[in-house]
């Protein structure tokens, strides 16, 4: 059986927080900060386990499609989060899917550190090398829901806005970085967890979990047999990762204790 891609997409995305949150009551946190809300779908789960969310996103033209969530509509450059927000102000930071279309992701997590409180987490769910594989598997097989060659052209040109576009003939030869790399091989060696985990332990960030997450493809793979049979097995195409600052106490330690 097989979903329409949001459909498809809006239920991974619903599992990923459910996992990420599941020993967190309501309202566990006082202020929380999502970046890369998207279109705000995540953004209404989130809402649950803040007294106060501050969804935001790069994209302009993402804002305006949002319903999900009326209060994420203002633009904000992750890279700038640092200088964004107040030092200190957040303790849950929070991103999805966001970091691998940052052409600096190192400025990105610098800029967590400044604005997330001492006692606060970090929570970044991100892909990994089999993410990739699979997408490309599910482009060139013809996996995909039939309109595929859009989906992907759209996605590309869409998440990652800061990277050079590509032109109309590159896209239809072979598939094009989903993230804000110069090559599809690149991207699968960024995609490693060891990589994801230096970057925010150089930033002062103390990985303490990682989870896996649901398995999906990111281009909507609805066939659902196949994808718990991968899951089955132990198969996951993204991870999420549970830091504090290095050496601090925090209440939420608990909670992915």
């Amino acid at each position: 059986m097989s979903r329409r891609p949001t459909e498809s997409l809006h239920q991974v995305r619903r599992r990923e927080i459910e996992q990420v949150f599941a020993r967190c009551p309501p309202a566990s946190f006082s202020l929380g900060l999502e970046l890369g809300a998207g279109v705000g779908f995540r953004s209404s789960l989130l809402a649950g386990y803040a007294r106060r969310l501050v969804s935001r996103d790069y994209s302009r033209l993402r804002l305006a499609q949002g319903r999900a969530a009326p209060a994420v509509s203002l633009a904000c450059d992750a890279e700038a989060v640092g200088t964004t927000f107040r030092a200190g102000a957040f303790d849950l930071a929070f991103s999805s899917n966001l970091m691998e279309h940052l052409p600096d992701p190192d400025r990105a997590f610098a800029g967590i550190f400044e604005v997330l409180a001492d006692h606060g987490v970090c929570v970044s769910i991100m892909p990994n090398p089999l993410a990739k594989l699979t997408r490309l598997l599910e482009v060139l097989s013809g996996a995909s829901d039939p309109g595929r060659r859009q989906a992907v052209d759209f996605d590309a040109f869409d998440n990652n806005p800061k990277s050079a576009r590509y032109g109309f003939v590159r896209r239809q030869l072979w598939p094009v970085p989903h993230g804000a790399y110069r090559t599809n091989l690149e991207e699968i060696r960024q995609y490693r967890r060891q990589r994801w985990t230096r970057l925010m332990e150089g930033h002062g960030l103390e990985v303490t979990r990682v989870l896996k997450m649901p398995f999906n493809t990111g281009y909507w793979f609805g066939l659902e047999a196949a994808r718990r049979a991968a899951e089955r097995i132990g198969l996951a195409t993204g991870y999420a990762y549970i830091a504090f600052k290095r050496g601090r106490s925090s209440p939420y330690r608990r909670f992915w204790a």
